[in-house]
């Protein structure tokens, strides 16, 4: 009886010691460098896409001629620098006819960046700020199946 109640203390205090060990290594992983977060609430404004045939190109926009077409974007860099982190960008294919390649519409270099294929005109993606510049490359197709690709910049600030 006497060795039952002296060894019960000793198990309960192995017990909550290592609990309490279990518990300070899962909240340190979680709070470490480069451990993903959720996906954040507040937006970026969204990224506009358009392509044209005839070499045209919007006051204001970004463009690069690609063969026959004129890519064009309404921000590029895109600048993060104002805006809150976690950060989300969302770019929307508005050239009628037009369609990002499946799974590899927007795809950023480097940085951990998280991205969505949300339909075959919009994309997102997001990732913590890591006040570096990100190249990213934009695929879209065209239903002729004329492709043409971007790779522009993001200065996630």
């Amino acid at each position: 009886m006497l060795t039952r109640i002296v060894n019960e203390p000793a198990r309960c205090l192995g017990l909550l010691t290592a609990l309490a060990l279990a518990t300070v290594l899962l909240c340190g992983c979680a709070s470490a460098p480069g451990f993903d977060v959720a996906a954040p609430t507040a937006t970026h404004r969204t990224v506009s896409i358009e392509i044209y045939t005839n070499n045209y190109a919007p006051e204001g926009w970004s463009c690069t001629s690609k063969g026959k077409y004129t890519i064009c974007l309404s921000e590029d860099p895109i600048d993060l620098s104002h805006d809150p982190d976690p950060v989300l960008i969302t770019w929307s294919l508005a050239a009628q006819g037009w369609s990002f390649v499946r799974n590899k519409g927007i795809k950023i270099t480097g940085g951990g960046w998280h991205e969505t294929e949300v339909s075959g005109t919009q994309y997102n993606a997001w990732n913590r700020k890591d006040r570096q510049a990100h190249k990213y490359e934009i695929n879209v197709v065209n239903a002729n199946g004329d492709p043409v690709t971007w790779d522009p910049f993001i200065w996630n600030n």
